[in-house]
């Protein structure tokens, strides 16, 4: 069960940095092309911006917080 989640986490962490690149390419672009360069800038702030409040949210509501481990019982 955890390699799967492994695996999981490495597939989507793959699809969130391929996601990432092409929209920062096309807001760059788009910006490069409206004479507007401050735009690619101002979207990767405020993602991070956006980022770090969630964080934030995640560890104010203990979501973040080391959980002990399950007992197993040896029968």
């Amino acid at each position: 069960m955890a390699f799967t989640a492994l695996v999981t986490a490495v597939v989507l962490s793959g699809l969130g940095i391929t996601l990432g690149n092409l929209v920062v390419g096309a807001v760059g672009d788009f910006a490069q092309s409206h004479r507007a360069e401050w735009l690619t800038w101002g979207a990767l702030v405020a993602t991070g911006l956006a980022c770090s409040a969630a964080v934030i949210v995640l560890a104010r509501t203990g979501i973040l917080t080391r959980r002990p481990a399950l007992e197993v019982r040896q029968a």
